[in-house]
């Protein structure tokens, strides 16, 4: 994903720890199994709960309907979303309830602002400490020669593998708060609005 500035090509490899490896995987799954991937999908959810209570429910009339109509869809999922009301209205547990409809749960620690209430809030806060870890001193072998590994580089939503060898995972940590997804790819600087990775 790109925000207005772009991004150089460079010649990196990047090594994810294990545990950073079962962290992308976990959130590759929870995008690609999500209940909402679209906005038929999410009419379709709204039209199956409409006598039921269902997590957007926590949102006053006003924050629901301002949130639901800021969502931007695209072929990955939920490109975008502006956040203000879930974080001004709701708690960590509850935002949780909401983000997991849309395999964006992980972002649960970018509502900074949200209110905390219970030791769950707390820990929903909190980001995985070795999210992004790359293994230092590791050494892969390219070629029939060993080269160091270099530190992670990440551009367009990437773990870039360069050298000519292709592009990583596409599930790194780059979901931009205060930005909006405007395009595949690009991101726009958007108060109040998190441009995900799958934009």
């Amino acid at each position: 994903m790109s925000s207005e500035a772009t991004n150089s090509p460079v010649d990196t490899i990047s090594v994810l720890s294990p545990e950073g490896e079962r962290i992308l995987l976990n959130r590759e799954m929870a995008i690609r199994f999500a209940p909402i991937r679209s906005k038929d999908d999410l009419d379709s959810y709204l039209a199956a709960t409409v006598h039921t209570t269902n997590p957007f429910d926590s949102l006053s009339d006003f924050g629901k309907q301002r949130f639901l109509d800021s969502l931007m869809f695209n072929s990955n999922g939920l490109a975008s979303f502006q956040f203000a009301d879930l974080e001004y209205e709701l708690t960590p547990t509850d935002i949780y309830k909401i983000l997991y409809l849309f395999g964006m749960q992980h972002l649960v620690p970018k509502m900074k602002n949200a209110r905390i209430d219970t030791r769950v809030d707390e820990v929903l806060m909190q980001k995985p400490e070795m999210e992004m870890r790359i293994e230092e001193n590791k050494i892969l072998k390219r070629g029939g020669y060993i080269e160091p590994v270099l530190p992670i580089q990440r551009s367009c939503g990437q773990i870039v593998m360069g050298f000519g060898f292709g592009s990583g995972t596409n599930a790194c940590d780059s979901d931009k708060d205060g930005y909006r997804c405007v395009g595949t790819g690009s991101c726009k600087k958007s108060a109040n609005f998190i441009c995900t990775s799958n934009c």
